[in-house]
């Protein structure tokens, strides 16, 4: 984990740090508490009741996403990580509806391979309504929502040199018919398309 804050200032650098070295005692085991099963987590960095998590999450995250969202500068300093794939599909779900604009969906075309252990009984067992609905790490959804504005995260390594590898966080730009464009915000090439 990097904990970055290039505008802070003083008291906002303390706060970090001491965050930090409270992050590192808890990996190390050195954390006090009432009990050794337990950690004592700062009453400022839970969630109230009543509070809609996600929307706390990503107003603490990105205050003031729906007035920021095009800008490069607010959205290349923070990520939101995700544990699980249905928790990132909520959190995204969530960000998206604070976008303005209109959503484009982009559909897969999922079929049975044609390897040499094919036989046409496979497209009946494995139906194409039924590949849809597959989710699974590393394989993307079948349908993919997204708007001019959204923020985006590449998953797999296309053009290292260009850039464009895991991890890359970019700005979608422009939604064609089977073609997007997005602008890279992070890494070596910030700016690029």
């Amino acid at each position: 984990m990097r904990l970055n804050s290039v505008t802070a200032n003083r008291a906002q650098l303390q706060k970090t740090a001491e965050f930090a070295k409270w992050i590192l005692q808890i990996g190390n085991g050195d954390t006090v508490s009432l009990d050794e099963e337990w950690v004592t987590i700062p009453s400022d960095l839970l969630l109230q009741k009543g509070d809609d998590p996600k929307a706390k999450i990503i107003e603490s995250t990105y205050p003031g996403l729906h007035d920021n969202c095009c800008d490069q500068k607010f959205l290349e300093e923070n990520a939101i990580l995700c544990t699980t794939n249905e928790d990132a599909k909520e959190i995204n779900e969530y960000v998206m509806e604070q976008i303005q604009g209109d959503t484009v969906s982009y559909l897969s075309s999922d079929s049975v391979s044609k390897s040499m252990h094919y036989n046409h009984e496979m497209e009946h067992q494995y139906p194409t309504e039924f590949l849809n609905t597959l989710k699974h790490s590393g394989i993307p959804n079948h349908q993919l929502k997204l708007k001019v504005g959204l923020p985006v995260m590449l998953l797999r390594n296309i053009n290292q040199t260009a850039g464009l590898c895991n991890g890359t966080r970019m700005i979608i730009t422009r939604l064609g018919e089977k073609v997007t464009e997005a602008q890279i915000i992070t890494g070596a090439c910030i700016g690029d398309k």
